[in-house]
């Protein structure tokens, strides 16, 4: 039944998965204790309170989440869980202190010191937002969707070249993130450089097709619209719930389309290096910087060595 009920889930039938696993609550109740079960009561009320939440029923969920820490109290992925949507519900202050104890439940485990940071960048504490993504760093150096974070963070202290780093390392480990490539053509715009800018939209864009404000951005950036703003396209998060797949759904469905075309991104990465650092000394940004290669440059002076993030002094 729950795995009907994680069917239902997956194809956004919601009704029809909360009545599925409801009757799996049901049946565990009354089940045979020397029976091995594919899944507790804590992991189903825990789903329970993840379909709630992607009705946007967001007081079940946490009714749901609070039901399964009290069966499990230390549960990582739950605590997680539970913690983002308190912050979500504008209650950072709960949703930090519950993040803590993931933490401290789990410190093998690198997604909720990635979280912590987030809702630290969201109140532009940005020095605790470096201590918390140098901690999920250093339990998880592979994740495009902290390294895309990192880039946001630096950007947002106008750490250029940082954040190019940043952007290169998670482009590299996964180049289906479109707001990687969003963020990367806000970059290049923000250092003047409207030609890669283009280019890292049009990626952008390819991952996926029906984005608005990628289509709005690019739009921007070619001169079609906003003329006499003076502020370009902002930085993009990338996905913070723990279950976000590296290639979500659409991107799943798109990348065999993609697959020849992504095939030559390092050819294509380095012809937008080589243009970057032709323009170094020719373009500079609003404070005078230029970015001075492009996303493949990285790979070239230093690999995936663990770095140690650098905050603005």
């Amino acid at each position: 039944m729950f795995y009907i009920g994680i069917t239902y889930k997956e194809k956004e039938e919601y009704a029809n998965a909360l009545d599925c696993l409801n009757r799996v609550i049901t049946m565990l109740g009354t089940a045979d204790e020397s029976q091995p079960l594919p899944l507790s009561r804590a992991d189903t009320l825990f789903l329970i309170g993840h379909v709630y939440e992607l009705q946007g029923d967001t007081e079940q969920a946490m009714e749901a989440y609070q039901a399964s820490l009290q069966v499990e109290p230390k549960t990582t992925k739950v605590l997680q869980q539970y913690a983002w949507l308190l912050h979500r519900a504008h209650k950072s202050d709960e949703a930090l202190q519950i993040l803590q104890k993931a933490v401290e439940n789990s410190q093998s485990e690198a997604h909720g010191s990635y979280l912590t940071a987030r809702i630290y960048i969201e109140r532009k504490e940005y020095q605790l937002a470096y201590t918390a993504l140098q901690q999920a760093i250093f339990v998880d150096n592979h994740n495009s969707f902290y390294w895309c974070t990192i880039g946001v963070l630096y950007s947002a202290q106008m750490q250029y070249k940082d954040a190019m780093d940043a952007y290169t390392r998670a482009i590299r480990m996964n180049p289906y993130v479109y707001e990687v490539w969003y963020n990367l053509a806000a970059l290049y715009h923000a250092c003047n450089q409207p030609e890669d800018s283009v280019e890292a939209f049009e990626r952008a864009l390819e991952i996926s097709p029906h984005n608005k404000d990628i289509q709005d951005a690019l739009e921007f950036v070619r001169g079609r619209k906003g003329q006499g703003e003076t502020e370009g396209p902002k930085p993009k998060m990338p996905p913070a719930n723990p279950f976000a797949t590296v290639l979500r759904a659409p991107q799943q469905k798109q990348q065999q389309q993609h697959l020849a075309q992504f095939a030559s991104m390092g050819m294509d990465l380095g012809a937008l290096a080589k243009k970057a650092k032709a323009k170094t000394h020719k373009k500079t940004g609003a404070n005078g910087s230029t970015i001075p290669g492009g996303a493949a440059d990285y790979g070239r002076r230093g690999g995936y060595g663990q770095v140690a993030l650098k905050a603005n002094r």
